[in-house]
C-alpha cells in the first residue's frame, strides 16, 4: 500500500491486508502466526456456533460464558468472513472465539488449500489483536501443508479440533489418529478441545499427554435441552 504524498495515491485495502499487516509470518508461505498472548489459557465453559451466538447477541442475551466456533456450513459464516470488522463489538460480549473453520479438503487443489489456512488464520489473528481471547483451531489440507501451519501455533498452548463427520469409514479412523499423533508431536498442547460428533474413547490414548475436554455437537446439546424441557 502506497502512501506517498510524491508517489502514487495509496491503493485501496481490498484484500483485506489490515487483518494481519502487523503480524508475524510463517517461513513458507507467510501465514500470520497466532502469538500466545492471543490465547485462552483454559477450556470453555460454554461453546455455541456462530450462526446461533449471532441470534443470540441480537437478542441481547449473555454470552459472557461461552465460545464461538465456526463448525458449521461454510455460508453460515461467510457474512463474518466479508465484514470481520462489523462483528468485533458484538464478539466481545462473549468469552472467545475458536479459530476459524473454514472448510479444506483433501481434494482441492494445494493453493486453495493453503489460500484457506492463511484466511482461518487471519481471521483468527484479526480478532485476537481486538483483545477477544482465541483459541487456534487445528485444521490443515494435505501432508505437504502440514508443517508450515503448524509453524503458525504457538507450541504448549490450548488447540481446539472440530470433529464433524471425520470418520464414516474404518480407514478413517486409522487416518485420524495419525492426524492425532502429529498435532502432539508438533505443538505438545496444555489443553485440547474436542467439539463435535467423536466419541471420547478415540482421544484415550493421548489423555495422558494432556488434559483433553470433549464438547457435544450444539445440535446434540439442543436436542437434550429440548427433551428436558429447558
Amino acid at each position: 500500500m502506497f502512501n506517498n504524498i510524491t508517489g502514487p495515491k495509496p491503493v485501496e485495502d481490498v484484500f483485506g491486508a489490515y487483518l494481519s499487516s502487523d503480524a508475524e509470518l510463517t517461513p513458507i508461505n507467510q501465514y500470520p502466526i497466532i502469538p500466545q498472548n492471543f490465547i485462552y489459557q483454559g477450556f470453555p465453559k460454554k461453546i455455541l456456533p456462530l450462526d446461533k451466538a449471532l441470534q443470540a447477541l441480537q437478542s441481547k442475551k449473555d454470552l459472557s460464558d461461552t465460545f464461538i466456533c465456526t463448525y458449521e456450513k461454510d455460508k453460515l459464516f461467510n457474512r463474518i468472513r466479508r465484514y470481520p470488522k462489523n462483528y468485533v463489538e458484538m464478539l466481545k460480549r462473549t468469552a472467545g472465539i475458536i479459530g476459524f473453520d473454514i472448510s479444506i479438503h483433501s481434494d482441492m487443489p494445494l493453493w486453495k488449500q493453503k489460500a484457506f489456512i492463511g484466511e482461518n488464520l487471519e481471521l483468527t489473528y484479526f480478532f485476537g489483536k481486538q483483545g477477544i481471547p482465541v483459541i487456534p483451531n487445528i485444521r490443515y489440507g494435505t501432508d505437504e501443508t502440514i508443517d508450515d501451519f503448524f509453524s503458525a501455533i504457538p507450541l504448549h498452548s490450548t488447540i481446539a479440533i472440530g470433529t464433524y463427520g471425520f470418520i464414516k469409514f474404518k480407514y478413517q479412523k486409522a487416518e485420524w489418529l495419525d492426524c492425532l499423533e502429529k498435532i502432539f508431536q508438533k505443538l505438545k498442547p496444555e489443553r485440547l478441545v474436542v467439539y463435535g460428533s467423536l466419541k471420547g474413547k478415540l482421544f484415550s490414548k493421548f489423555s495422558e499427554m494432556t488434559q483433553i475436554q470433549i464438547y457435544k455437537a450444539w445440535f446434540a446439546q439442543d436436542r437434550e435441552e429440548r427433551r428436558n424441557g429447558n
